[in-house]
């Protein structure tokens, strides 16, 4: 199981206490964009372990397919990185009230996405799913 969110996954935190897509940039931490071939293979199906809050996402280059129970939407990936972290940026989510880019953090063999905020940013992606940090393992 993934560490639980140490201080070296700040930039992650920042972005969605924010609730900005892209809030690394706006704080001016230098994050580049690399090409796909320089970033560790992120290609593969990683899936949630709980079954009351499945999600599976495909990635293939940088296309995805991202399922939910009866949701599914097919897009494009963006890849960015720093020295710390690998943020990666799903185009084109709708899901619910969610009409934007869905953004979360690759670390090692997992995906991990916040799922909710808190009173001062209040949102959430998933409403089915209980859990904070949604982690989706590389299968």
């Amino acid at each position: 199981m993934v560490k639980s969110f140490q201080i070296k996954h700040l930039v992650f935190s920042i972005t969605f206490l924010l609730g900005i897509n892209g809030a690394y940039q706006d704080l001016n931490i230098p994050v580049e964009q690399n090409s796909f071939q320089s970033i560790k293979n992120v290609d593969g199906e990683y899936k949630s372990e709980n079954p009351d809050c499945f999600i599976s996402i495909k990635i293939s280059g940088l296309d995805y397919t991202l399922q939910n129970g009866d949701y599914q939407v097919k897009d494009t990936l963006e890849i960015n990185s720093n020295d710390k972290s690998v943020l990666l940026r799903f185009k084109n989510v709708h899901k619910d009230h969610l009409k934007k880019d869905l953004t979360a953090e690759l670390i090692d063999d997992y995906i991990v996405i916040q799922n909710y905020g808190n009173s001062l940013n209040n949102y959430i992606l998933f409403n089915e799913c209980e859990e904070k940090y949604i982690e989706l393992k590389r299968k």
